[in-house]
This record gives C-alpha cells, structure tokens and sequence, in this order.
C-alpha cells in the first residue's frame, strides 16, 4: 500500500488518480447494490416457496365453504373451556341446581300461588298463563345450557 502510494506521487497522475478512486467506489457501491439485490431476490424466493407450501397445505384440506369459520369458533370454544364451563355452572346454579334459592322454584311457587289467586279470580289468568310460560322457558335454558355444558 506505501508502495502504491510513493509510485503515484511519483508519477503525478493526482487527476487520473482521483478518477481512478471515483470510479472504484462507483464500482464498490454497484457491487453492494448487486450483493443486496441478490439478498433480497433470495428473501423473495424463500417467501415465495413459504407461501407455496402454506397453500398446498390448505389445498390438502379441501376445506369446504364455511369450514375454516367453524373451526375457528370450535377453537375459540375449547380455549376458553375452563371460562364457558364455570360461567356455564354458575348459570345452572342460579336458574336450577341450586338447592337453597334458584329461578325455578321461585318461579314454580310463584306458579303455584298464582293457581290459587285464578281459582279465587279470574283476572289472575293472564300473569298465571305468564308465569307458567317464563317457567317453561327457564327449564329449557338450564337444559340448553347443561346440554352445552356437557359438550364443552
């Protein structure tokens, strides 16, 4: 390199020199740019052959219409399992299993009660026919929501 560099002084070529230097760093940032060009076309071409394959995988599922929406409600239902079946339980427990106080009893001794008021007066058929129904309709939710329950 002090060589190179005693030689140049000697032969006072400072602009052919200086031109000689551009050019070479012109050179080097064009080998930089081809180097960084060829990283990405390869970063292309792996992204290309990932997207490849993720789509010959789905091709394998022959995934009918609709088929990818219900498996992921299937999968957002059993992540959460632990949360559906104590929300599920406390459910129950206030409209039936609870033995102590529950939706149903209150609504089948309010039933009840209503039954004598509409043998008295027959005004009373109304909220009687109301509350048989509301009874009725708790009794399918505790059964829906044991039926879900049970399949979680």
């Amino acid at each position: 390199d002090y060589q190179l560099t005693l030689l140049d002084h000697y032969c006072a070529h400072n602009e052919l020199l200086t031109k000689v230097q551009k050019h070479y760093r012109q050179w080097k940032d064009l080998q930089q740019q081809v180097a960084n060009f060829q990283q990405k076309c390869a970063e292309n071409e792996a992204k290309k052959q990932l997207l490849q394959y993720q789509v010959e995988e789905l091709d394998e599922f022959n995934l009918q219409e609709n088929e990818f929406a219900e498996l992921e409600e299937e999968y957002n239902r059993l992540a959460n399992s632990e949360e559906l079946t104590a929300l599920s339980q406390s459910v129950l427990n206030l409209l039936s299993e609870n033995d102590e106080l529950n939706v149903d009893s209150l609504l089948y001794r309010a039933v009840q009660n209503l039954e004598e008021l509409q043998a008295l007066d027959p005004h009373y058929n109304d909220a009687l026919t109301m509350l048989q129904e509301a009874l009725i309709q708790v009794q399918e939710a505790s059964s829906e929501i044991q039926h879900l329950s049970n399949n979680i």
